[in-house]
């Protein structure tokens, strides 16, 4: 487990290293992985990146991975369950493994840290004669989210009015628009230029 940091706008977080998989007997291939993702609370923009396909952690999505491993998300409360499955080598799902990162797009990411746990493995061989073809497992890595100030956004419509003289003031703008972008924020200062000021 790598146990990363995310932060705000940063690159994706890797979440494992040198996995090793077996189906123990010869022949076999791995079908399915599950992972939980806990704390979960930023909606679409928390996402996992597995096998080049950007997974949003939002209750019902599916669909499929570059290479066609299918995915299905559900959620239960803040805890997301990630289901992967294809029949596939133990090879090709220790490169998805070691591949799979966390991030979040959101402006505002709760910072509370998100585990990422590897929670069962199937594989190919079936349950025929008492066999035992799913693994529990409990293999996590713990993300900690950082979030990080953005740059306040303005956008106006210039008027580009006429001044006469001893005539009325000329309004500069109209329709301005202003965010701090972060809620519970305040703008300290705005500044402005005037050219041929003579």
């Amino acid at each position: 487990a790598a146990n990363p940091s995310f932060i705000e706008d940063g690159a994706d977080a890797t979440l494992f290293s040198a996995t090793s998989i077996s189906t123990v007997e010869a022949g076999q291939n791995i079908s399915q992985l599950q992972l939980t993702v806990s704390n979960v609370a930023d909606g679409a923009d928390e996402i996992l990146v597995i096998d080049g396909a950007n997974v949003a952690l939002t209750n019902g999505n599916s669909g499929s991975t570059t290479n066609s491993f299918a995915y299905s998300v559900s959620l239960a409360g803040s805890t997301a369950t990630v289901t992967i499955s294809k029949t596939d080598s133990a090879a090709n799902y220790q490169a998805l493994l070691d591949a799979i990162a966390y991030s979040n797009s959101s402006d505002e990411p709760t910072t509370a840290a998100r585990t990422v746990t590897i929670t069962s493995i199937q594989d190919s061989g079936g349950t025929a004669n008492g066999g035992q073809d799913t693994t529990t497992l409990a293999v996590a890595s713990t993300v900690s989210v950082t979030a990080v100030n953005d740059a306040p956004t303005l956008a106006a419509t210039a008027a580009n009015p006429s001044f006469i003289e001893d005539g009325a003031a000329a309004t500069l703008f109209s329709a301005t628009s202003i965010s701090t972008v972060e809620a519970g924020q305040s703008i300290e200062q705005i500044t402005l230029t005037v050219t041929n000021v003579a």
